[in-house]
């Protein structure tokens, strides 16, 4: 029981080490969030793997790495879930896989994850490991940028302003422009000014 009190308090110290916020403990940084993904922290192990793919404190491992991702998207967290769908996108420490990256994105964007809905919103307008399909790609690239996801809301505005998917509505697309623009978009700017 105390060790599943102390937890969450490694847990904390493991992100503030990963951030740069700690850099004293940067050392015993990966065998705390391994002792902490042992334990069954999700977001430990999808930050264990994060250090994996870039080598920071550990050797470079993309295997390890997707290891890490599936065994929290295994548990339920959707941003190890996309996390993994992207590995499998472009065959990064796992068999290149559409239909697998299709199906950890939308683990992912069924749990919240703003990034696994664009992905999805990609794959359905591309016809990337799912027929393609401009009804379903608008669907999850709103949920991207319903999510905050800037790159879903350019997107978005792009399909309301070409009619794709979605009806045509240039107002739709020109707010849309706009709040992508305010975020420091120059694409978004461009396209909002074009339409004036």
């Amino acid at each position: 029981m105390v060790v599943r009190a102390f937890l969450p308090v490694c847990l904390i110290v493991g992100v503030l080490v990963l951030v740069g916020l700690c850099p004293t403990a940067a050392a015993d940084q990966p065998q705390q969030l391994k002792a902490a993904c042992e334990r069954g922290a999700p977001a430990a192990c999808n930050a264990l793997g994060l250090l994996h793919m870039k080598g920071e404190g550990v050797k470079p491992d993309e295997s390890r790495a997707a290891a890490m991702f599936r065994k929290a998207c295994e548990v339920g967290d959707p941003n190890s879930c996309s996390n993994l769908g992207v590995l499998y996108a472009e065959g990064t420490g796992v068999p290149q896989d559409d239909v697998q990256a299709v199906v950890f994105s939308r683990k992912a964007c069924d749990g919240g994850d703003a990034r696994g809905c664009y992905n999805l919103g990609v794959m359905y307008a591309e016809g990337t490991g799912v027929q393609q399909d401009d009804v379903q790609a608008s669907d999850f690239t709103r949920k991207a940028c319903d999510a905050g996801n800037m790159k879903g809301c350019y997107n978005l505005a792009v399909m309301y302003a070409s009619g794709t998917g979605v009806q045509q509505d240039e107002v739709q697309a020109a707010d849309l422009y706009k709040t992508v623009c305010e975020s420091g978009n120059a694409r978004g700017c461009y396209n909002l000014a074009a339409m004036y």
